[in-house]
C-alpha cells in the first residue's frame, strides 16, 4: 500500500507527460456529469408520468365511491386508471405499485406511487435503478347548505381549498360537493 502512495506522490509532482491522464480523469468527470443529467431527465419525465397516473387514479376512485364508501369497486377504479396512465415498457420503469386509501368512507383519496427508472448512462458508475415515489390527494368538500344565514352574510361561505389538506398536510384537489357553488357570487 505504502509503494502505491508513493508512486502517487510522485506522478502528482511530476509534471511532464501527464496531460493524457488528466485527461482521462477530466473524461470520467465530464461522462458522470453529462450521464447523470441524461438519467436526471428521464427520471424527472417519469415522475411527471407516475404524478399525473397517481392523479388520475385517486380522481376517478374518487368519482367512484358509492353509498358504502370506498369499497373495492372504487379501489378497482382507481387502479384501472392509474394503469391505463401509466405504462411501465414506455417510461423505462419497473416495480411500479400504486396503493389508493380512504380513512374517511371516501370523501379523501390518498394515493402513493413508487416506480424503479433503469438508469442507461450512470450504470458505469454503480447506479442501475433510481427509485421514485409520489402521493396524490383528491377530496370531496364539505356540504354547503344554500340558503343558511349568517351573522353579516347572505350566505354560508364555501370552503376554501386551502383548508382542505390529507392527514400528511398535502393540499388535496377539490371535487363539487352536493350544495356546493364554485361560481364567483
Amino acid at each position: 500500500m505504502a509503494g502505491k502512495l508513493t508512486i502517487l506522490r510522485q506522478l502528482a509532482r511530476d509534471d511532464e507527460g501527464n496531460m493524457l491522464a488528466m485527461g482521462a480523469l477530466g473524461l470520467i468527470v465530464v461522462a458522470a456529469l453529462v450521464g447523470g443529467g441524461v438519467d436526471m431527465s428521464r427520471a424527472y419525465k417519469v415522475q411527471s408520468r407516475l404524478q399525473a397516473a397517481c392523479d388520475a387514479g385517486v380522481l376517478a376512485g374518487r368519482k367512484a365511491v358509492a353509498q358504502s364508501g370506498f369499497d373495492s369497486n372504487a379501489e378497482n377504479e382507481a387502479n384501472a386508471f392509474f394503469d391505463n396512465n401509466f405504462d411501465e415498457d414506455e417510461q423505462g420503469a419497473s416495480g411500479t405499485t400504486f396503493t389508493p386509501t380512504s380513512d374517511d368512507d371516501g370523501n379523501t383519496i390518498l394515493g402513493t406511487a413508487s416506480t424503479g427508472v433503469t438508469a442507461t448512462v450512470m450504470r458505469i458508475f454503480g447506479y442501475s435503478t433510481i427509485d421514485l415515489q409520489v402521493t396524490c390527494c383528491q377530496c370531496r368538500p364539505p356540504a354547503v347548505r344554500t340558503g343558511t344565514r349568517l351573522p353579516g352574510r347572505q350566505l354560508a361561505d364555501p370552503v376554501a381549498p386551502a383548508d382542505l389538506r390529507d392527514h400528511h398536510g398535502q393540499q388535496c384537489r377539490l371535487l363539487p360537493g352536493p350544495g356546493h357553488d364554485h361560481r364567483d357570487r
